[in-house]
């Protein structure tokens, strides 16, 4: 197998390695309108020292960016057609209330999603510099880590594990768009075999701009998991480091300059571990709870569907449910890896005997 980093080993800037390995979940971020920030040159200083980084690319937020521009225009659009529009589409939630014995779940629903995906792209305008620091501090806990830390096949599980994060997201959302279309096309128009559902209601009135609304709700309410990855990018980039210290202390002589440089890139580990909690634990309980709701939701609607007959909505109910269940499984997983990255560490330094090395590892339970 093809080991990385040789390159990244003898040129190390941290950002760099950072922007390369977050290529995916950045993207990802971008794409559903949480994260504003591009990528970006740098902007140069007219000495030696910034002409060794001509070329590179760092984190920034920029007004003419495309991010910022188009999650813009998509706030002005959505809010001016969901005003004039939007309670068009409401009428078709009738036929839902008569065989709900609480509507309450119905409208909470609905509400809940609004004010969480939409709320969370407006907080992305708003929380601009947050996301910046929270990123600047990342990249210089990063840059304090030994470059020859990373262990090269590590590391290419770590950026594996990334892209089939991504991957298996973006294959569930494009399940989710195909069952709207079999839903609203196949099993409806050609079959004829499945009611109208709320979005077909619009295709066969020909009704273009409540189509457009609710299809651009759709967009806002499903693209929400790509948020996770981002969030779940680091808790991978944690695991990745803990046994990356852990496969340098296996095999070879334990010195005490060893031991030492390692301590010291543990604690600068568990700094970032305690900034990410800090900044972003109270995220990952919204996310969990906003997945929770939907998960139970969308099972609710099957079974509403059902009576009514909808065979293509059980269907996309069935994804996002699913999808909601993928979430909520990414979180718990990747957060176990990391703890059986530090339990194995743990183990591995209590087989060190206390007269080879004297040194302290301070805090190794914070991870």
């Amino acid at each position: 197998m093809k080991l990385a980093l040789p390159s990244e080993r003898f040129s190390f800037d941290p950002e760099e390695l950072l922007l390369k390995w977050a290529k995916w979940p950045i993207f990802g971020v971008q794409f559903n309108g949480y994260f504003v920030l591009s990528i970006t040159p740098r902007k140069l200083q007219s000495d030696i020292e910034s002409q060794e980084k001509k070329g590179k690319k760092s984190l920034q937020f920029n007004f003419f960016s495309i991010p910022f521009i188009f999650h813009l225009l998509f706030l002005i659009i959505f809010s001016i057609l969901l005003i004039w529009w939007g309670n068009e589409g409401f009428g078709s939630f009738n036929r839902l209330q008569k065989l709900s014995s609480d509507a309450t779940i119905l409208t909470g629903y609905i509400i809940c999603g609004f004010v969480y995906t939409i709320g969370g792209r407006i907080w992305g305008f708003v929380s601009v510099k947050q996301n910046l620091a929270f990123w600047t501090y990342q990249v210089d806990k990063v840059a304090l880590i030994t470059p020859n830390l990373w262990d090269p096949e590590t590391v290419s599980d770590l950026q594996k594990k990334i892209r089939t994060s991504f991957t298996r997201t973006v294959y569930l959302l494009c399940t989710v768009l195909i069952m709207l279309f079999f839903n609203n096309v196949i099993l409806v128009d050609i079959l004829q075999i499945s009611k109208p559902s709320i979005i077909s209601d619009s295709i066969v009135t020909k009704n273009g701009p409540v189509l457009i609304t609710r299809l651009l709700w759709v967009y806002s309410y499903f693209s929400f998991v790509f948020f996770s990855i981002w969030l779940n990018f680091f808790v991978k980039l944690y695991a990745a480091a803990v046994s990356s210290i852990r496969i340098e202390l296996e095999g070879v002589k334990i010195s005490g300059a060893r031991i030492t440089r390692l301590s010291k890139t543990y604690g600068v580990l568990i700094k970032s571990v305690d900034h990410f909690n800090e900044e972003m634990g109270g995220r990952i309980f919204l996310e969990v709870g906003f997945n929770l709701i939907v998960m139970l939701c969308s099972t609710y609607f099957v079974i509403v569907s059902a009576k009514l007959g909808e065979i293509g909505s059980i269907l996309m109910n069935l994804i996002g449910a699913l999808l909601s269940v993928h979430v909520l499984y990414v979180y718990g997983n990747d957060g176990e890896n990391l703890e059986v990255a530090r339990a194995k560490l743990a183990n591995l330094l209590c087989e060190i005997e206390e007269w080879e090395v004297p040194w302290e590892m301070g805090g190794a339970n914070k991870v």
